[in-house]
């Protein structure tokens, strides 16, 4: 069964921190992202289950005043990364 697509994919490659709850911070490159979530390169790392709510911030902005994060949910896993849909903004 194809997969439907709303947005297109962009290749992009950005250091990403990955907050996983009751693991300790990982940081993962993305590979592609669309306008509601992101594939981030893992390279067999132990990544979490289908369904599970990450937090994610792009390594530059830990530099700012105030930091910007996302809650995203992981969608989809395989043994090169996971496919993350992006929630919206932490509040």
């Amino acid at each position: 069964m194809m997969e439907a697509r709303t947005n297109n994919r962009v290749d992009a490659s950005m250091n990403v921190i990955v907050a996983i709850p009751n693991e300790p911070l990982m940081t993962l490159k993305t590979g592609n992202m669309t306008e509601d979530g992101v594939f981030l390169i893992s390279r067999n790392r132990n990544l979490p289950d289908v369904g599970t709510e990450v937090i994610l911030t792009l390594e530059e902005f830990l530099q700012s005043t105030e930091p910007t994060a996302i809650v995203g949910r992981v969608i989809h896993k395989n043994d090169h990364g996971m496919g993350v849909e992006l929630l919206g903004p932490v509040t």
